[in-house]
């Protein structure tokens, strides 16, 4: 009498014992199951994957073929290919299962790094593909190319297999604009949940829904950092995204990065994207105070200083915090982020001619790079990390009295970003400072006493040399959240004037 099988959980606890006895019975039996059980044996294949990883398992082939059989079931081809691969002498070429006759198949067609495309089927010789060779760099732009190639030959529903988010925001761009019907990513992670992206539908969306032009989106997936263009130190690509989709309007003209040469002037939108995404992280980081006055707008030169004018205004709170790491808080200054959006145009520019087989690259040097001994390197920024001024010499930690350090030997005065002490007699404000320790209440000990000391002489002093009667900052309560975005908002404003 044969018992029918009505569940695949009791041969799926024998994966878990620790002899190899258990895993091997549970691996020919699963093989037997696995067209009718596939989808309960799916929720365990990484114990299954697990055991074709392990080298020292002598039955890796048949794990490998319980693999690939379950990820065929599931619609992920890739990987039952990778797997009847790793299955050896298990897959036989002969079974007339639709299985097998799918994966027998596969048409294979290797692409890059050079020009020249080959293509590999099984029982046959290699053969060059001629109308996908390309001068194609990256890998990105080059499937774009070949979904171009898929259309004209009728294919309009096409998925590509990608866990790079550059591949991603790249179909999701020309989504429609390649005429396709449906065009999905796949970006399906081994032992992870099915990831499944509908591009096409994303596409349609960002125009009917948020009212977001497609190519603008591109642009500010650039700015927020790819594969060729430096990241931004606390603002994500979510906190990117979120601003656009919220205000569309106000970006509109980052389009002029897609126009070379890009001028500084091209770069306002720019600018004004990194003001409001520092902003909208001042509740998770630092609070942003900015700071107002009858006559603060003289302190903008020019429109596009506002990036420099917010750096400022950051610096000086976090100053007045003690704050232990003042650049890593701050966004880039308006030099530094010119030579990044010229990085970002180049990378756009790239990008906005995937279809065609032959890239024309933009030339490096006018592209935020720089060749150095026959190599590119990113070009930063134009301007001398710190001013060469001496009046900007401090002095660091030393014993007894500052009579030779740098300050004095430059007949300049100790100053707050001095390490001496705060007695010291070359210090500008040293009666200010014996003062403000007469008025100090004894703490509970001479440490903490010091270090109100120290904070106290540190906002005091900084008040005095950047006050002025003609021009007075008041600090805004970092609680009150319409303050600061009356503030913000001027700032913009001035940047769009």
């Amino acid at each position: 009498m044969q018992l029918s099988i009505t569940s695949a959980g009791g041969i799926l606890s024998l994966l878990d014992e620790n002899t190899e006895k258990g895993p091997v019975y549970a691996l020919h039996r699963l093989n037997a199951i696995v067209d009718v059980f596939w989808p309960e044996i799916s929720d365990s294949i990484s114990k299954v994957e697990s055991l074709y990883e392990d080298e020292n398992f002598k039955h890796r082939e048949l794990a490998a073929l319980v693999s690939s059989k379950v990820y065929y079931h599931l619609g992920s081809l890739d990987n039952a290919l990778t797997y009847a691969l790793g299955a050896g002498r298990l897959f036989d070429v002969n079974d007339k299962t639709e299985y097998v006759e799918t994966i027998i198949g596969a048409v294979l067609v290797i692409a890059g790094p050079h020009e020249t495309v080959t293509k590999l089927e099984k029982d046959k010789l290699p053969v060059d593909v001629f109308e996908l060779q390309s001068n194609h760099v990256e890998a990105d732009t080059r499937m774009i190319f070949h979904i171009d190639q898929l259309i004209q030959n009728s294919y309009f529903n096409i998925t590509v297999k990608s866990i790079d988010s550059d591949v991603l925001i790249l179909c999701i761009y020309y989504a429609s604009l390649l005429c396709l019907q449906k065009l999905i990513v796949d970006a399906t992670v081994p032992k992870k949940p099915p990831k499944i992206i509908d591009c096409t539908y994303i596409h349609n969306a960002l125009i009917d829904k948020y009212h977001v032009n497609p190519l603008c989106f591109i642009i500010i997936y650039a700015l927020s950092g790819c594969d060729t263009c430096s990241f931004t130190r606390n603002i994500s690509k979510r906190t990117f995204m979120q601003i656009l989709l919220d205000t569309p309007n106000d970006f509109a003209d980052v389009e002029k990065l897609t126009v070379l040469p890009t001028s500084r002037n091209d770069i306002v939108a720019a600018e004004t994207l990194f003001v409001q995404c520092f902003y909208s992280n001042r509740r998770r980081r630092q609070a942003l105070s900015i700071t107002s006055g009858p006559k603060a707008s003289h302190r903008v030169i020019h429109k596009d200083a506002l990036i420099n004018e917010l750096r400022a205004i950051m610096a000086m709170n976090a100053l007045k915090k003690n704050s232990t790491s003042i650049v890593t808080l701050l966004p880039p200054t308006q030099d530094a982020l010119f030579y990044h959006c010229l990085r970002v145009s180049r990378q756009v520019q790239i990008w906005l001619q995937a279809p065609d087989g032959y890239i024309k690259y933009p030339d490096l040097e006018d592209s935020g790079f720089q060749i150095i001994d026959g190599r590119p390197e990113v070009k930063w920024t134009s301007k001398l990390p710190f001013p060469n001024d001496r009046q900007l010499s401090s002095c660091g930690k030393h014993k007894g009295k500052c009579t030779k350090c740098v300050c004095v030997l430059n007949q300049l005065p100790c100053t707050i970003f001095c390490q001496c002490s705060i007695d010291c007699q070359n210090r500008k404000s040293i009666q200010t400072v014996t003062a403000n320790l007469q008025t100090v209440t004894k703490s509970t000990t001479e440490k903490h006493l010091l270090v109100a000391h120290q904070s106290k002489f540190v906002t005091e002093l900084f008040d005095q040399e950047y006050s002025s009667e003609d021009e007075i900052y008041h600090e805004l309560s970092t609680s009150t959240e319409t303050s600061s975005c009356d503030e913000i908002n001027e700032l913009t404003g001035r940047i769009k004037r």
